[in-house]
Order: C-alpha cells, then sequence, then structure tokens
C-alpha cells in the first residue's frame, strides 16, 4: 500500500503540463524560453503581445515541483528573482493563485496567458505546451 502511494506520487510529480490560453500564438518552447519567462525576463510573444504569467503559492506542491522539473531551479530561488526585480524597479512578479482550479480559470480566460497544472483537464479554451 505505501509502496502504490508512493509510486502514485512519484508520477504526479512528473505529470507537471504547461498551459497556455488559445490565443498564444506559440505551441512549442524551449526550456531556456520557458525558464525566461517563468522568471519575467522575457515578456512578449512573438506578435508583441504581452505574456500574462500565473504561478500558484510557493509552498505549494505543485509550484515546487514546476520550479525543479520544468525550470531546474527550486521555488525559493525563483522567488528571490522575481523580489529582485519587484524591489529594484526593473521588472514584475507574476499572478499568483489560490489552486490549480483558479490556475485553469484565469488560463482559460484570460487572452496571451501561460501557468501549469499537475494534470490538464478537457478545456477547449487552453493548450498544453510542447517542451523539447
Amino acid at each position: 500500500m505505501i509502496f502504490a502511494c508512493v509510486l502514485l506520487q512519484a508520477r504526479q510529480a512528473m505529470a507537471i503540463d504547461v498551459i497556455i490560453n488559445n490565443s498564444v500564438p506559440e505551441k512549442q518552447l524551449s526550456k531556456h524560453k520557458l525558464r525566461a519567462i517563468f522568471t519575467m525576463n522575457h515578456r512578449y510573444w512573438p506578435d508583441g503581445e504581452n505574456i500574462k504569467v500565473y504561478v500558484l503559492k510557493d509552498s505549494h506542491p505543485t509550484h515546487k515541483s514546476f520550479s525543479r522539473k520544468k525550470l531546474n531551479m527550486f521555488a525559493h530561488q525563483l522567488r528571490r528573482v522575481w523580489d529582485r526585480k519587484t524591489f529594484s524597479g526593473t521588472g514584475y512578479a507574476p499572478t499568483i493563485v489560490k489552486s490549480e482550479l483558479e490556475m485553469l480559470e484565469k488560463i482559460a480566460t484570460t487572452p496571451f496567458s501561460i501557468g501549469y497544472l499537475l494534470k490538464v483537464s478537457d478545456n477547449e479554451s487552453i493548450s498544453t505546451i510542447v517542451l523539447p
């Protein structure tokens, strides 16, 4: 029983999908560009539209896993990047949502937005980004 729980958690930790609103022109991103977007260094899509970034709270397990697995950094390192930009006046932090359900709703209803979920449900307004 314990082994089954550990196996399930391991699968879930790896099954994080990067999601975008269907208005986003790109359907594939490099890991480098994904990291640039979530560290708020890359702020515009190729067509010139502002990228609206949504994230979960720093302490949320999905956020920690996303930071580590997709961005190759720890959540606290990501927080430091955002804080440095905000406090120095050179940038801003992404919008924080309270839950994965709210993340899904925000991405589905906000044009040119990007976020992540543990598992994508069927929704016509979002797409999953392909990462190499």
